[in-house]
């Protein structure tokens, strides 16, 4: 028969529909569907009574919700979900003195296992020996011919078993056939409307009602992964339920670097402390061995490939000018390899042709999966909770702010705030155990450069520093003309250009998108060269980004045009409303805005009277205007 839905008190049972069982654990069908009169089956999401069979293909019922009589195809009908009994009793919880009591009993009906029933003798011998009655011998002995595990002979511990409930068969199957049908899908149903069609369909029936805690906890019970993949989608469900067992293990220093960014919780004002500049960028490098981090680099710029490069620069060199406290900064050295999430700044020519120039293996993690990146995460997770102290925070969400006015407390400038990221990294997280590795990651980075000898080894160091930090800046293909190179409307010179000129030399153009008073290429002979802006903006550094205090002045300006424009408009409509025209008013007057109109020629008066001349701006003296 044709799909159509019905309604109870509004709601609406659509029918049919596939079956989707909640979960194997907590949805049984029956064994046997019976089709005998008075006997209930599931059709789609609707429960019917069996009326009577029709033929050997149909059967009449009724809807048991609008008791409507139907016509139902047998292959159609499926069985109402049930509940287990939970049977099983644990060992663990038994004490040792009755656990050998059953293993020593389990042991004794080993030895007559091929028996079908064990002789009278042999019972009572049973009974005797481990002074139970003849027929709790017999008993148990039923149990562990169906068994054979020695954990089977412990008894009913008493109470209520786990999972067992006092709630009626009858309510507990439909209690859990509305859960299967409208609670276990992506479409939202609050549990309350669950609980609602529960009731109704057992008031129908006269079954006894549950109540909405009840129901409540029924789907509490069910909630597990097949539930969430149910109701939002195999990849949510996925990402709480499936296991992760393995990990990332590094064992040698330097061997695997992970790098990322974050918005700081926290706003920094600007040097004379009159302005709020915002909440600053992040970009920090942790050494996955021994969870030191390698370097940073904070800016009030969004993330780029400039931040990465200047990160990676601070984690590979040393940094003996930091002021860090007693402990000092003594993590440096090249990174064999850098892994990093898959956004834009990452994938980028300047950190994977960089990567390349200095051997370093550049790797993506899996995208949509955020635990491959975890060890950065955490430590950038311990950062921010440190920054929640600060005067200025903003705390991780709107939730924890509160009222809380984070501009009005800011007092940290962004010189200031790094300086004391720098104290909390190396006087703080670095000397602190830490919960996975045992220890400090300071004590773990001096251990690992330690030989077995006892003498203590240093990282290599970079040979040729400037080159390093050049060889991740971006970069552009130029052609060397007889006036140099030309780039962003300035123009760069350099005595190495002059055996270039006429020969269509091209070279990549290294350069700092913050700083265009110099760029940076390679000779025929591969030596980095460094040419300054000898013509264009370049010189004055004229096409380095806004400071946070001339983007503030300019925005400040541009708002304060617009409200002046605006209330210009609002008074001058203001005033028309006050004076309104009428039609002929409204018309323009002859002569401004465009020549006026002749009169009709008149051959009497042509030659005595002049041709009129509309005024215009030419004919209007300066001192009129």
């Amino acid at each position: 028969m044709p799909s159509k839905k019905t309604s109870i008190g509004g709601l609406q049972l659509g029918r049919p529909g596939p079956l989707a069982p909640i979960s194997p654990e907590s949805a049984v069908p029956q064994a046997n569907l019976a089709l005998t009169p008075g006997s209930h089956v599931g059709w789609g999401t609707c429960i019917l009574q069996v009326v009577a069979v029709r033929d050997q293909g149909r059967i009449q019922a009724i809807d048991v919700s609008t008791n409507e009589h139907l016509d139902v195809p047998i292959e159609m009908l499926h069985a109402l979900p049930g509940r287990p009994a939970s049977v099983a009793f644990d060992r663990v919880n038994t004490s040792s003195e009755t656990w050998h009591e059953k293993r020593l009993l389990a042991q004794d009906f080993e030895v007559h296992i091929e028996l079908g029933r064990l002789p009278k003798a042999v019972s009572k011998a049973l009974a005797e020996k481990h002074g139970l009655s003849i027929r709790t011998i017999q008993r148990k002995r039923v149990i562990y011919q169906r068994t054979r595990r020695a954990s089977s002979l412990i008894g009913d511990p008493g109470g209520r078993r786990p999972g067992s409930t006092q709630l009626d068969p009858r309510t507990e199957r439909v209690v859990h056939f509305v859960i299967e049908r409208r609670y276990a899908r992506r479409e939202y149903v609050s549990q309350l409307e669950v609980a609602e069609r529960a009731r109704s369909i057992c008031r129908r029936l006269g079954w006894p009602v549950p109540g909405h805690r009840t129901v409540a906890r029924r789907i509490r019970a069910v909630s597990d992964r097949a539930m969430d993949n149910a109701r939002q989608g195999a990849k949510r469900a996925d990402a709480h339920w499936r296991p992760v067992p393995g990990r990332l293990f590094v064992e040698r220093p330097l061997d695997v670097c992970q790098i990322d960014h974050t918005l700081v919780d926290v706003m920094v004002v600007s040097d004379d402390r009159r302005t709020v500049l915002g909440r600053p960028w992040l970009t920090v490098a942790i050494d996955v061995a021994t969870r030191c981090v390698l370097g940073i680099y904070l800016t009030m710029d969004a993330p780029s490939s400039v931040s990465v490069a200047l990160c990676l620069e601070h984690a590979m060199l040393p940094k003996a000018n930091e002021k860090c406290g007693r402990a000092g900064w003594p993590q440096y050295g090249k990174v064999r390899l850098v892994l990093t999430d898959n956004a834009k700044e990452f994938h980028g020519d300047p950190l994977e042709s960089g990567c390349a120039e200095h051997g370093i293996a550049l790797e993506f993690r899996p995208p949509g999966q955020p635990r491959f990146g975890g060890h950065i995460e955490r430590m950038m997770g311990t950062l921010m909770r440190m920054v929640h102290g600060l005067p200025g925070t903003t705390f991780s969400n709107t939730q924890a702010r509160g009222n809380y006015p984070s501009e009005r407390r800011a007092a940290m400038t962004l010189g200031e705030l790094r300086q004391w990221l720098v104290t909390r990294i190396c006087a703080y997280y670095h000397v602190r155990r830490h919960r996975m590795l045992g220890v400090a990651p300071l004590v773990a980075w001096d251990r690992a450069w330690t030989q077995p000898s006892g003498e203590l080894a240093m990282p290599a160091l970079i040979a040729e520093p400037d080159q390093l930090r050049v060889d991740f800046l971006p970069m552009e293909r130029r052609m060397i003309r007889r006036d140099g190179i030309t780039f962003r409307n300035s123009r760069y010179w350099h005595p190495a250009m002059a055996d270039s000129v006429g020969h269509e030399h091209f070279v990549a153009v290294r350069f700092h998108p913050y700083d265009l008073s110099r760029v940076w290429f390679r000779d025929a002979q591969g030596m980095l060269i460094e040419a300054p802006a000898v013509a264009g903006p370049g010189i004055d550094r004229m096409h380095a980004p806004h400071t946070a205090q001339e983007t503030l002045a300019l925005e400040a300006a541009l708002d304060e045009g617009f409200a002046t424009s605006d209330r210009l408009e609002a008074d001058a409509h203001a005033q028309s409303l006050k004076h309104p025209r009428t039609a002929t008013e409204s018309k323009p007057r002859k002569g401004r805005g465009g020549r006026a109109r002749r009169a009709p020629a008149d051959p009497a008066n042509d030659a005595t009277q002049p041709d009129p001349v509309a005024p215009n701006r030419a004919s209007i003296r300066t001192e009129e205007l």
